[in-house]
């Protein structure tokens, strides 16, 4: 039995890029454990990690252009070998230069392929079954991530992370040897002189922007957290960030070819599934960095049992893969955004009260409940986004959207943590004053510890070292925990305007089927 081939695409897609989102994502997870192996310093894998997503960001609106002028499976087959190489090289690497680079290399490339399978996916499928496209996509993008959650938790808890590499590095291969079943081209290649030189036109100031926007972005993330937005080497990049991203919309919409279309993007229901696709997606990560900081600095949660807590995502990607393949030809996509936003501000409201106490059955629920309706928005919203455009248009608009997707999470990431780490710092010494200063009643409580241990055999100094750090700990759980409330207040916010951008999609009517992509 012959498999049919709009289904190899999707295997395809699944080892190829599924293998590096995995990777990012286990990544945030394994960072202590490879710092431990390679001796280097807290700051040496947060440079990787940037630097590997950036390249993912930077390359996606290159995928195309590549893949049009090389033919798309030679340019597969090519990025394919050297995902097996650079995966090996993670894999064997002794010190963070040699992963550093392989891990970029691995981002670039998942770059170049993104933007080419993802459309390939749509065209390949039957149009009357296209709808269950919504439910793949979500279960490769997001069950990876799941994945590497999952699996990186499992790393750090045995002090093993080689493997995990190894595995890309074998999903990799699987994907090579499906590569006959690529077309060679995935558009038509034009008959005369004249088409082939404005098909084969390039845009080379938007390639230099590109590259100088995602090298000065890379520069103040990655000294971010060192030493703070007060920072000369933070501050300066950063604006210099902003009048490049600036710089970079207006020549896009001022040129013929552009890399990154922005004008495919500025109908009103184009711009309502961007925003959501990506405010949504942008929360998931928030949500992610908050529940982890609050799991292993309030909870005290032990890292063997995260995997049963992140392995509840995987019933969250079920649940939004069934709705969005479901019911967005029956019911368009604002209902369906409306559900991904209750359930993000449920969510959202609940973990604004999060107690040190907590069970992990409600963390599961919460996170579950959470990461639904995120998936549910970003899959619907891409598409969303891409069918308010030219239909004719639809890949180029679906880069622009992933361009600005991975472009923010690469952003978000450094940035979430830098301000649970200010603001737990800002709330402990806080805290610490009043503690000292105001509350008689924490100060006797001191003094009467104190008491107990040089009664218990101890000396008067270690007696006080003892009291004073069970304080500083217990001082740094709260100021955790405060800071922790204060991101889901955010998140909370932020879903409310989902919501919002929500009831103006209702407004806009129902929409293009997606189905109705290939009568066009």
């Amino acid at each position: 039995m012959t498999l049919p081939r709009h289904w190899i695409v999707a295997l395809i897609l699944a080892t190829t890029i599924g293998p590096n989102l995995l990777v990012m994502s286990g990544f945030m997870q394994i960072q202590t454990i490879i710092q431990n192996a390679f001796g280097s310093s807290s700051y040496a894998t947060m440079w990787i990690s940037i630097v590997a997503n950036m390249a993912f960001a930077v390359w996606i609106p290159l995928g195309p252009v590549l893949s049009r002028q090389l033919g798309l499976r030679f340019c597969f087959r090519c990025a394919t070998v050297m995902f097996v190489v650079t995966f090996i090289a993670s894999s064997i690497s002794d010190n963070t230069v040699l992963l550093g680079i392989s891990r970029a290399l691995e981002g670039a490339l998942t770059g170049t392929q993104l933007m080419v399978l993802v459309p390939l996916l749509f065209v390949e499928f039957p149009a009357e079954r296209r709808n269950r496209v919504l439910g793949i996509l979500l279960c490769i993008m997001f069950g990876s991530v799941v994945l590497g959650a999952i699996f990186g938790t499992i790393s750090q808890a045995y002090d093993h992370w080689r493997w995990l590499f190894g595995l890309c590095a074998c999903l990799s291969m699987g994907a090579l040897l499906l590569s006959g079943h690529l077309p060679k081209h995935m558009f038509p290649v034009p008959a005369t002189a004249a088409a082939r030189g404005a098909w084969n036109r390039f845009d080379y100031m938007g390639m230099v922007l590109l590259f100088m926007l995602g090298i000065s972005t890379i520069w103040w993330l990655g000294n971010l957290l060192p030493h703070g937005f007060s920072s000369p080497f933070v501050f300066v990049p950063a604006g210099v960030s902003l009048c490049l991203f600036a710089c970079l919309i207006v020549v896009e919409r001022s040129v013929t070819h552009p890399l990154v279309d922005f004008r495919l993007v500025t109908s009103r229901r184009s711009l309502c599934g961007a925003f959501v696709a990506i405010l949504s997606n942008l929360l998931m990560l928030v949500a992610m960095s908050g529940m982890g900081f609050a799991m292993k600095t309030v909870s005290k949660i032990p890292s063997t049992t995260l995997p049963t807590v992140y392995g509840g995502l995987v019933i969250s990607v079920g649940l939004a893969a069934i709705l969005a393949a479901s019911f967005f030809d029956r019911v368009g996509a604002g209902p369906l955004f409306i559900v991904g936003s209750l359930c993000i501000a449920l969510s959202s409201y609940r973990l604004t009260s999060l107690e040190p106490g907590v069970s992990l059955d409600q963390l599961r629920f919460q996170l579950v409940l959470f990461s639904c309706g995120v998936g549910l928005n970003f899959v619907v919203g891409l598409v969303t986004c891409a069918l308010g455009g030219p239909l004719n248009q639809l890949p180029r608009t679906m880069t622009v959207v992933q361009f600005l997707r991975v472009f923010f999470y690469t952003i978000v990431t450094p940035v979430s943590q830098w301000y649970l780490n200010v603001h737990t710092a800002i709330l402990a010494a806080v805290n610490g004053w009043a503690t000292t200063k105001v509350n008689t009643i924490t100060s006797a409580s001191v003094t009467s510890g104190i008491q107990h241990d040089i009664a218990s055999g101890e000396s008067e100094q270690r007696a006080r070292q003892i009291v004073m750090y069970l304080l500083s700990e217990e001082l740094q759980s709260r100021a955790a925990l405060i800071a922790t409330h204060h991101l889901f207040v955010i998140s909370f916010i932020c879903s409310l305007c989902l919501l919002v951008i929500s009831c103006l999609t209702i407004l806009l009517g129902k929409g293009p089927t997606v189905a109705h992509r290939s009568q066009t």
